[in-house]
């Protein structure tokens, strides 16, 4: 089968054959009906094979010589005059390739109308397989893949459960804590002192692979958070040191990753073995009048005031988002239907093949960008499921509620985008229209629409966070924190 780009990549010939001089092209579609037959090849997979009957093609093939009487001149002819015989032998295998093209075009339009098949993606034409002989009826099949038939109800006035926030005076104070980090200095701990993250710890650390030292190294200043992993040959050495005190001896079972800088100990395991000296912690300053000017400040009740304020903001933005997500969870769960692999598998090749684009340029060596890809794979692999999945749903729902999108929301999007990037909306446009992008816009536009409707409807629930979980505030004090949030 060839899967070619662009409009073969369909299943739709492209009308690109060597046109006799002096012949027009037609587009309109040619008349004739079509026999089809679907079967199951998978979830959500059909195969359509498309019959033209004989006498349709020899009708078609007439009109096709007529029309190209009229058209083309032949020497010791007048225009409209030449013979049928003349006109096959100077353009027959030409007017053949584009008839093909012709006739499979509009088949493929015409089986999917009398089917009444809903079509996602692009469909595959076995261009291979296709043989117009036009003494025989005409067959050719195409593969597509097709919006599965679900049961979809409940989905207006879902209740959705929340966190509730509130910003304390406890998370004000720890976002000024944050603010001023740089104002800190790391002061030797108490020896009671358990190391936590965000600590610096002084150890002597040594790496053991087969009764062999293979690192070692002295009063090492171990950063305990993510610039510490990130730094060291052995990334584990953080995780090894948190939750000791000084004078501890911490010991751990490791396996050196791909990224070790000697080739030959990579994928191997060893031991690691910390002596923690000391512990320090970060120490800060009391926030005073003079801080709060270098800040920008009018005083220290002003900060805490803007401070709380930004925290606030930042929780109606995690609010936001956490509504959005508790919605889409909802709507997955009503999402009980197969999706084909290969639609899935398709999707993520193309991420692995952008991604791989992407690192390269970045100078990445290739064993390091395989491993990334091989990395990523299986998290795309359930991205690109779940997107289709919803995609799946909004489209029922839309159709359902009989959401619209006029012509003026479109160009509003198009003159944003072309504002954006300092185009002309009309040529944009153009553009979009020419490559498809147009459609694409008007279908992220309606799912959208769908969406704000279904957010309007739902009914938010907030509930006191429990003992056992994770404090809100801390959500929306620190980026790290957000990142980590997880979804309900």
């Amino acid at each position: 089968m060839s899967e070619t780009e662009d409009d073969e990549a369909t299943g739709v010939v492209k009308e690109e054959a060597a046109h006799p001089e002096g012949a027009e092209e037609h587009d309109e579609d040619v008349d004739f009906d079509v026999c089809v037959e679907v079967t199951e090849l998978g979830p959500c997979s059909k195969n359509v094979r498309v019959q033209i009957a004989r006498q349709d093609i020899q009708k078609t093939l007439d009109e096709a010589f007529k029309k190209l009487r009229n058209e083309v001149m032949v020497p010791g002819f007048r225009k409209g005059r030449a013979p049928r015989w003349v006109l096959e032998r100077r353009f027959g295998r030409q007017l053949k390739d584009d008839l093909q093209g012709k006739l499979v075009n509009a088949g493929v339009r015409k089986a999917f109308q009398k089917s009444k098949l809903q079509v996602m993606g692009m469909p595959r034409v076995e261009e291979d397989k296709i043989v117009l002989d036009f003494e025989k009826d005409f067959y050719f099949d195409v593969k597509c893949y097709v919006r599965p038939d679900f049961d979809l109800n409940d989905y207006m006035g879902m209740e959705i459960e929340i966190p509730a926030f509130e910003v304390t005076d406890a998370a004000v104070e720890e976002a000024l804590k944050a603010m001023l980090w740089k104002e800190g200095m790391f002061e030797d701990a108490p020896a009671d002192h358990v190391a936590s993250a965000g600590d610096v710890a002084v150890c002597d650390a040594k790496l053991e692979v087969e009764d062999a030292v293979v690192w070692e190294q002295k009063a090492l200043d171990l950063h305990l958070g993510e610039r510490g992993r990130s730094s060291m040959v052995v990334p584990e050495l953080v995780d090894t040191a948190l939750g000791g005190k000084s004078g501890d001896v911490r010991t751990a079972a490791v396996t050196l990753s791909a990224r070790y800088p000697e080739e030959k100990l990579r994928g191997k395991t060893g031991t690691l073995t910390v002596l923690l000296q000391k512990v320090k912690a970060l120490q800060m300053p009391e926030f005073t009048l003079a801080l709060a000017k270098k800040y920008g400040f009018e005083d220290v009740d002003s900060a805490r005031r803007v401070v709380r304020e930004r925290l606030e903001e930042r929780h109606s933005e995690l609010t936001g988002k956490l509504v959005d997500e508790a919605i889409r969870l909802k709507l997955l769960k009503k999402a009980a239907f197969e999706l084909p692999e290969a639609l899935v598998a398709q999707e993520v090749e193309t991420r692995c093949v952008r991604a791989r684009d992407d690192l390269a340029r970045r100078g990445m060596d290739e064993a390091r960008m395989e491993e990334e890809v091989a990395r990523l794979k299986p998290v795309w692999t359930e991205e690109v499921a779940r997107e289709i999945r919803l995609t799946l749903v909004m489209q029922k729902i839309c159709e359902k509620e009989g959401v619209k999108v006029e012509e003026g929301d479109l160009d509003d999007r198009i003159e944003a985008m072309a504002r954006e990037g300092n185009e002309d909306p009309f040529e944009l446009r153009e553009r979009y229209e020419q490559d498809g992008t147009l459609e694409l816009l008007r279908s992220e536009l309606l799912q959208d629409r769908t969406f704000e409707l279904l957010k309007h409807h739902a009914v938010v629930v907030k509930k006191e966070a429990g003992q056992n979980e994770p404090d809100a505030s801390a959500s929306a004090v620190s980026p790290e924190a957000e990142a980590q949030a997880k979804p309900i």
